[in-house]
């Protein structure tokens, strides 16, 4: 039997999320063995705990950077990125929710930035893949029905209608 993808994916995760206090706890292990440093417990504690929102924020503002690079040098562009913060993009996704059509803020940004977009989420980016025209799609004949393929910015829809 396969194992389900929730534990594989929490286990390609936790070097992510413990490395950052098991580097901070082995450095200051090693500060106290080799250098006789005398550091006291609860300082252990609060720095082994603060490093994982400090490599949060450091690597919330490196990453652009890098990713940047590395688009670079594989000759690539990175996507255009919608304006604002992680919370106020959040915020302009809720009031989307409430008011309108769930994908009207994806159709607004694709409308100004183009079909592929990127914006920032609380713990990652995002990017949006939409079609370039909201339009139907095409038009197939299978024997007597036609299908008619639209393509909405959250899902695809097949529609099979009588001909």
């Amino acid at each position: 039997m396969p194992i389900p993808p929730g534990p594989t994916y929490l286990a390609r995760q936790l070097p992510h999320f413990l490395g950052p206090a098991l580097a901070t706890y082995l450095t200051l292990r090693i500060a106290k063995t080799h250098f006789n440093t005398h550091i006291p417990s609860w300082a252990w504690v609060i720095l082994s705990l603060a490093s994982r929102p400090v490599f949060f924020f450091l690597d919330r503002y490196t990453k652009p950077f890098w990713n940047a690079r590395g688009a670079a040098s594989l000759g690539a562009t990175l996507p255009p990125r919608v304006e604002g913060n992680a919370f106020s993009i959040l915020k302009e996704i809720i009031e989307g929710f409430l008011r309108d059509y769930p994908a009207e803020v994806v159709n607004r940004w694709t409308q100004k930035h183009g079909p592929v977009v990127t914006f920032t989420g609380l713990t990652q980016d995002a990017v949006c893949i939409t079609p370039p025209s909201r339009r139907i799609m095409s038009e197939l004949m299978i024997d007597t029905i036609v299908q008619v393929v639209t393509i909405v910015p959250e899902h695809v829809k097949v529609c099979d209608l009588p001909h």
